[in-house]
């Protein structure tokens, strides 16, 4: 019985014609029938490896590390910065205030005096007051927009030029309101896009006997990224109380805080 069992087998085996057998292993690149060379076999073999390592990686990853998985992306998306322009636009509805023009934006987004790469922006939105800047950090902070704040322009090292994946500028000039004058105090509280020529012009026609010099100011009110306004300190002539947080605003130049008031 054994030996009839392994001479049917056998026979079965030889039985086979070499034209029977699966076509699909001509294309298996781990079959000996394999009709490619061995470049491509070594090719698609390690592809499927691949393959199967990134699916194994996202598996491990979705199981493991689900926040990493479905963590949004770091920037605004085209989708959302038209959005964002909208909600801007509702929020400002001034013929001035918000602007899209090409050619203002490569203005803004780009200086002669700076040496470093730029980009233009996506919008440039002028505010008058701290209420307007708080609105627009709000909505940046909404869709995830970089803001860079811009006055002057003067800057060398190239921090009022657009970001490369869309952002709003935020035009100060035209906070240039003089809020309050104390001349008992020898004081004054100003908006941000003040000139001091503008201070001392103003001074002079009311014939208040101070000057302004350049100097950045004992306090100022600052929008912080989360949208909450602060006042670096009070109008009082000496404290000790505390660290001296305006030079450090002031000295920061808008990242830690976008200024909207001095108080010289």
């Amino acid at each position: 019985m054994v030996l009839r069992a392994l001479f049917h087998r056998t026979l079965l085996r030889t039985s086979i014609p070499q034209t029977a057998r699966p076509t699909y292993s001509l294309f298996n690149p781990w079959s000996k029938d394999f009709s490619g060379s061995w470049k491509a076999r070594a090719l698609l073999q390690s592809a499927v490896y691949a393959v199967g390592i990134v699916a194994a990686t996202t598996l491990v990853d979705s199981y493991f590390f689900p926040q990493l998985v479905d963590k949004p992306s770091r920037y605004a998306s085209r989708k959302e910065m038209k959005l964002a322009i909208d909600e801007l636009c509702a929020a400002f509805p001034g013929p001035n205030d918000v602007s899209t023009d090409p050619d203002t934006l490569r203005t803004y987004g780009f200086s002669e005096n700076s040496y470093h790469p730029a980009s233009p922006h996506s919008v440039v939105v002028r505010p008058k007051s701290t209420a307007d800047v708080v609105k627009i950090v709000n909505i940046s902070r909404k869709y995830r927009m970089p803001i860079t704040p811009y006055s002057g322009a003067t800057s060398l090292e190239g921090h009022t030029s657009g970001f490369e994946s869309g952002s709003i500028c935020l035009d100060m000039s035209g906070m240039d309101q003089i809020l309050e004058i104390h001349e008992s105090d020898s004081d004054l509280i100003c908006q941000s896009g003040t000139r001091w020529e503008d201070i001392n012009m103003t001074l002079k026609e009311k014939g208040i006997p101070l000057f302004f010099p350049l100097d950045p100011g004992p306090g100022a009110t600052a929008v912080l990224p989360n949208g909450e306004v602060i006042k670096t300190r009070s109008r009082a002539r000496k404290s000790a109380a505390g660290f001296d947080i305006t030079k450090l605003f002031i000295g920061a130049e808008g990242t830690l805080g976008i200024v909207t008031e001095g108080k010289p």
